[in-house]
């Protein structure tokens, strides 16, 4: 099977020709897929139970993640191919293993309960009293999540299968609702916080020793999970090698956007990456266009990120804090809403909710499209000789029902058992950091192996790439441990 992976073709690296603002737009698309996960729901969950005690941790997450992007980048940049691509050089069980994963995360549909939930107390509120005055039965099926994840299941399909070509609707959306989530959060932020509360966040930064709380309803694999789903987080960091190449980064100027293909008549594109001769000039090249990986990635990903991440969290340390109990993640944003009403008035109620859609909208969008890819990525190094039949455009569409479906079965059955949201994210982080540990070392290796040695990763990535690996190994042996209790 290793043999069926074809190897890199020759090719210069083109030039790049345009200022870092024209090409701005994946790391905009990171940050989306963000802010609906460790930013509003389990970094804020933590602070209303906690305090900011424990906010130097995501600051390590986004700062390692930083790193590991940078990785990512860098292969992409130099050979246009995607992560999980390379990812099948190093060895093609990495694909088996990774279908697993992802088929797991398939059925733990948390960012279409919470948007859903969220939408639903949006339109309906708690009581469902607009349709008649009266209310309705507490079984009503207006009150039931899954009933709302069908609009909202519309318009992402609307956003992705609208233009021609699936990024250029992306950016575009996710980019506005990372503008409306960042203003709307200032505008919050400045009307009822104080400076007490900001210097609460900063000590909870730079304290040391770094300070861990626990208790029943948040155990040591629960702070392990919000650790890797601080920014992008698990799977989603491998996304960002698909949006550089689809914006024609680096190498991925050689490689056509993504397009549906519905009829199937797309010309089949031919995926092997390139790799450059190692000439000075495609030595420039390379340092150009990593430049902006790397304002991307520091500017645009990390710092947004971390700003949003502690803006939701103040948000939290205002309005939640202290909190005696657990509660859901739907309860959260409510009762979020609720206390922001009680400053703001009816108005902060409203804002708050449509922070909080546009939010987990933006998630729920790039994980659609980046999970589909992913997908694609899968079965075509999994089983090569599905190239042949079928593209990456014909598939778009198929693979898309096929995970909907799927994941709407699980949706309805969770709910109608019961299931707490939040605990979705939980299992779904603790899959991810899993997969972090597989993934991480695989792309310093390849990036080690593969590429010209004037453009390796440095002594201080490699460090960071390491520290990473040992936090996400760390856990996955902390994981395997606990599955083994249980067993």
């Amino acid at each position: 099977m290793a043999n069926s992976i074809e190897p890199l073709r020759q090719g210069d690296l083109p030039e790049m020709g345009v200022p870092f603002w024209k090409i701005v737009g994946p790391g905009a698309i990171m940050v989306g897929m963000a802010v609906g996960s460790g930013e509003l729901v389990l970094w804020p969950w933590i602070t209303a139970r906690f305090g900011a005690s424990m906010a130097w941790a995501p600051v390590i997450a986004v700062f390692l993640q930083i790193w590991i992007n940078l990785e990512i980048g860098r292969w992409a940049v130099a050979t246009g191919e995607t992560a999980l691509s390379g990812l099948a050089r190093v060895s093609v069980k990495i694909m088996y293993v990774f279908m697993g994963f992802l088929l797991v995360l398939t059925c733990l549909p948390g960012w279409q309960r919470a948007v859903s939930s969220t939408v639903r107390y949006l339109f309906v509120g708690d009581k469902i009293t607009w349709l008649t005055g009266m209310g309705l039965p507490e079984d009503s099926v207006w009150g039931r999540d899954w009933l709302w994840y069908l609009p909202v299941t519309l318009v992402a399909w609307t956003v992705l299968l609208g233009p021609k070509r699936i990024y250029n609707g992306l950016e575009k959306i996710v980019t506005l609702l990372v503008f409306v989530i960042f203003g709307g959060l200032i505008f919050v932020a400045l009307k009822i916080g104080t400076v007490q509360h900001a210097k609460d966040i900063l000590s909870g930064v730079v304290s040391f020793p770094p300070h861990i709380d626990s208790a029943d309803d948040f155990p040591f694999y629960r702070f392990f999970g919000a650790l890797v789903f601080a920014g992008a987080g698990g799977f989603g960091n491998l996304f960002y090698a698909y949006y550089l190449r689809d914006k024609g980064i680096g190498m991925g100027k050689r490689f056509p956007m993504l397009q549906v293909d519905v009829r199937g008549k797309q010309e089949r594109v031919d995926e092997t990456g390139y790799i450059f001769p190692d000439t000075p000039e495609n030595n420039q090249r390379f340092r150009e266009w990593f430049g902006f990986v790397k304002f991307d990635t520091w500017v645009v990903f990390g710092i947004v990120s971390l700003v949003t991440l502690f803006l939701f969290m103040f948000a939290s340390l205002v309005a939640l804090y202290p909190q005696q109990q657990g509660f859901g993640q739907s309860e959260l944003i409510f009762d979020l809403a609720g206390m922001l009403g009680e400053a703001m008035g009816t108005f902060g109620i409203y804002l708050f909710l449509i922070i909080a859609i546009a939010a987990l909208f933006s998630t729920v969008l790039t994980n659609i499209d980046g999970g589909i890819r992913m997908w694609t990525d899968l079965i075509h190094k999994g089983f090569p000789s599905t190239k042949e039949k079928w593209s990456s455009g014909s598939m778009y569409v198929p693979i898309m029902l096929t995970l909907w479906t799927l994941g709407f079965i699980m949706f309805a059955t969770f709910e109608q058992l019961g299931v707490s949201v939040l605990e979705f994210f939980f299992l779904s982080a603790a899959i991810n950091g899993v997969a972090m540990a597989v993934y991480v070392p695989a792309i310093l290796y390849l990036n080690l192996k593969h590429l010209p040695k004037s453009i390796h990763p440095g002594p201080v990535s490699i460090f960071f790439v390491a520290c990473g690996t040992a936090l996400y190994a760390g856990f996955a042996v902390y994981m395997i441990g606990i599955l083994a209790s249980l067993w």
